[in-house]
Order: C-alpha cells, then structure tokens, then sequence
C-alpha cells in the first residue's frame, strides 16, 4: 500500500478512529472499521503505535511507590506531561517508539529500534531530559534536548535520520 493515500482511503481512516478513547483489557486501543485494505496502511500502522504508547503511559503513571523491588521512583505527572510531547512530535514525524517503560532513575524511557541502530530518550522526574544514538558500528552519541517544542522537535528529526541511515 502506498505511503500516501488519496483522500477518499484517509476520510475513511479517519473515520476509523471514532473508538480512540476506548481500550481493550491489553490497553491497546480498539479500532475497528470494515475495510481490512486500510490495515496494511502506515499511516494507520503508525497511528495505532503512537495509540499504544499512549496507553502504556497512562499505566505507567499509574504506577504505584512499590512498583520497582529496588526503590526507584515512579513516572510522576511531570514527566509524563513531557513525554506526551514528545509523543505529539513523534506522531507527526510518523516515528512511533519500540518500547516506552519505567525508568530505574525516576521518570520514563522511550526506546527506537531500526536494525542494528538504536536511539534512547529518558525522561527523568526532575524534567531533565537525555537522549543517546547508537549503533554497533559507532560510538554511542548524546543529544542536548530540552522541555522545548523546538529542542524536542530537533531530537526526533535527528532520530528519524539516525535510524533510516
């Protein structure tokens, strides 16, 4: 299927968002529409991981004192309202995160995974933010990203080209 859609197939996509808000028992969001070609879609393919990561944020925010045997802090409402961000830009770059999870520090991690290529962003509680590329062929490289649109838009653009490199 190609990348771009004529406007008859993105009308019916979107349309097949009218059940967003809901989630199944795994948290992933329930999305149904009659016509299977748009499943093959990236655009809706991409859509639903972005929905995915949304989800686990909120069970990530969730989280109780107790969640980590060894004491760390859980996400707290401030990192998550950055990593919601980060998650806004991530949809418009179409860059949907391979995992997204608790972090041992206090606050929150995104993970992309293309290949031997990998890129990490964390989130910490304090509202610090850190982000490293790496892959087997290079040293590990860290980003200067902050709590801006305009750093934040900067680090997911040099991720995108990290990972398709």
């Amino acid at each position: 299927m190609p990348l771009a859609a004529p406007a008859r197939s993105l009308a019916n996509a979107a349309n097949a968002w009218h059940l967003r808000g809901f989630r199944s028992p795994d948290l992933s969001p329930v999305v149904w529409h009659p016509d299977p070609a748009l499943w093959e879609s990236t655009f809706i393919a991409t859509k639903l991981r972005i929905e995915r990561a949304r989800a686990r944020l909120d069970v990530l925010l969730a989280l109780d004192t107790d969640w980590d045997p060894d004491g760390a802090a859980p996400p707290n409402r401030r990192a998550g309202a950055i990593v919601s961000n980060i998650l806004d830009e991530l949809e418009k770059e179409a860059l949907p995160p391979t995992a997204i999870l608790p972090s041992m520090e206090g606050g929150i991690g995104l993970t992309f995974i293309e290949g031997a290529k990998r890129a990490y962003i964390e989130v910490f509680n304090t509202e610090e933010i850190t982000a490293i590329l790496d892959s087997e062929e290079n040293e590990p490289s860290a980003l200067d990203i902050d709590t801006s649109a305009r750093s934040i838009r900067a680090a997911t653009g040099r991720i995108r080209v990290h990972l398709a490199s």
